[in-house]
């Protein structure tokens, strides 16, 4: 009686698990199916979609397809290349799709010049996580790097952690012109290119960005000056509801908006809490970008009048602070004053 109850027990646990195989396979065919049928979609738009080969793993509760050599690129240019690229789906949510990237990332653009070669990205860690709504259409990115190395025409830059989010906007109503989208950017343990000679430090030790672009990019096109130019008469705003930078004797965190001006140069207003700011504007000093009698009076003003905060016993200060009509200005109590001159951003034309 034993022996034929432990015979039926083996019997079911192979039934259950053939068909549990069986279920997964017919699963995972029908989403490996689907990403064919996205890849032929976007190819008739005049897309690339393409990689070597193609493996799936993941069984019982996940479908991973590990796609090899993946090669993606737009009707403008864009183009990105990888070694590996993994995409996994839980059964249980199929709107979340995971993705990690193996080795060495290639990005592409256009009007890039041929004779400095492609942006490349080596990390210890790359992973993405893509989620869409209850209509199918993507509703969140956000993407996770760790050890990080980004290099282009000769120059290296480096990080410890990169984390980007991009989701729609929370109240898209508030906006008179159309929204492109809300995203958050930090980095921490940036090291800069050699030879650049920065202000402040070879190493921003935190740089955090947080806000809602508005207006219009072209559709067409490389991202350049004509392109910016576009975005700011549709109304182009960058709404900053978050902006940290941890940078050599400087720390500052605050809000505020940026935009361009008819000339091509930054427009906008913060409202600042600084530490450090007499040591930076005496490097600025030093640089001969701002006049020593300027820099003495500001050290002065955040000297007398700036709080100690208790938990790292450093001065703070809290400063508007304005840029227009070139110059990049400090308001009350300070001010107002014009620290540093602004030139128009050059993308290349």
């Amino acid at each position: 009686m034993k022996r034929r109850l432990v015979i039926a027990g083996v019997v079911l646990v192979a039934l259950l698990t053939g068909g549990l195989v069986a279920a997964w396979l017919e699963v995972s065919s029908r989403l490996l199916a689907g990403v064919d049928r996205w890849a032929e979609e976007r190819r008739q738009e005049g897309w690339q979609v393409q990689w070597s080969e193609r493996e799936r793993s993941g069984f019982p509760l996940a479908v991973t397809g590990l796609f090899r050599e993946p090669h993606l690129e737009d009707p403008k240019g864009w183009r990105w290349e990888g070694e590996a690229l993994a995409a996994t789906i839980e059964l249980t949510d199929w709107n979340r799709v995971e993705l990690e990237g193996f080795g060495l990332q290639r990005f592409f653009w256009p009007a890039m010049p041929a004779a400095k070669g492609p942006a490349e990205l080596q990390a210890a860690e790359k992973r993405a996580v893509l989620t869409y709504d209850e209509r199918g259409r993507p509703a969140t990115l956000a993407l996770r790097a760790r050890d990080a190395e980004a290099a282009y025409d000769g120059r290296r830059v480096s990080a410890q952690t990169l984390e980007a989010d991009v989701t729609a906007p929370k109240d898209a109503a508030r906006y008179d012109v159309p929204v492109d989208g809300q995203g958050r950017l930090r980095a921490t343990g940036v090291t800069l290119p050699e030879g650049l000679d920065p202000l402040l430090g070879p190493t921003v030790t935190l740089l955090e960005l947080a806000g809602v672009l508005t207006g219009q990019l072209p559709e067409d096109g490389a991202l350049d000056n004509a392109a910016l130019r576009a975005w700011a008469e549709s109304g182009g705003i960058l709404d900053v509801d978050q902006l940290s930078l941890d940078w050599g004797p400087l720390t500052l965190r605050g809000d505020g908006s940026v935009t361009l001006d008819e000339q091509d140069r930054p427009l906008g207003a913060f409202s600042l809490r600084i530490k450090g700011l007499p040591e930076t504007v005496e490097r600025l000093a030093r640089r001969g970008q701002i006049d020593s009698g300027v820099a003495f009076t500001v050290q002065a003003v955040a000297l007398s009048i700036g709080k100690t905060d208790p938990s790292d016993g450093r001065r703070e200060i809290s400063l508007p602070l304005t840029l227009q009509d070139g110059w990049l200005s400090i308001g009350p109590p300070i001010g107002p004053m014009p620290l540093v001159r602004l030139d128009p951003v050059d993308l290349g034309r």
